[in-house]
């Protein structure tokens, strides 16, 4: 719409020849312009009106504030594999929780791939507190990461 809109323009600028200060032209260019402010406010309201009651099915929610949300943390088992080789580090993960707040699904993003299986099984375990978008729970994406240090 906004091409036709700018090509109906710009032939009625051909048009008028040069002729400078043709009112005819400025009378239509000043109706293309109300035509376009009230089809943008018409979609608005028709949006507005389509979308109103429909929640958000899934958020994205920063570590922190689902950190807050988590009630039940089950740290993951050392591999004796890895302490026996001295690794250690961080484990990124991917997780999505379920409206009930259960862990969904989990994606590694990082870390040593001797430590992700450990992580994943401890966080797997994970209990959250449902996020809630107006009032209604929604399945969330957030990062979490598990840290794995060897005791000196």
């Amino acid at each position: 719409m906004a091409w036709c809109l700018k090509h109906q323009l710009g032939r009625a600028a051909f048009d008028r020849q040069g002729a400078a200060g043709n009112s005819a032209f400025h009378g239509r260019f000043r109706m293309a312009k109300q035509i376009a402010v009230l089809a943008v406010l018409l979609i608005s309201l028709m949006s507005s009106v389509l979308f109103a009651g429909v929640t958000a099915q899934s958020a994205a929610v920063a570590p922190g504030v689902m950190q807050e949300l988590l009630l039940k943390k089950v740290n993951p088992v050392y591999p004796a594999d890895a302490k026996k080789d001295h690794i250690q580090g961080e484990v990124r993960l991917k997780v999505t929780i379920g409206k009930e707040g259960s862990v969904e699904n989990i994606r590694v993003v990082s870390g040593p791939e001797q430590l992700a299986p450990a992580a994943i099984e401890g966080v797997r375990q994970w209990k959250y507190k449902p996020y809630r978008v107006n009032g209604s729970p929604v399945e969330v994406q957030t990062d979490v990461v598990v840290n794995f240090t060897l005791a000196e």
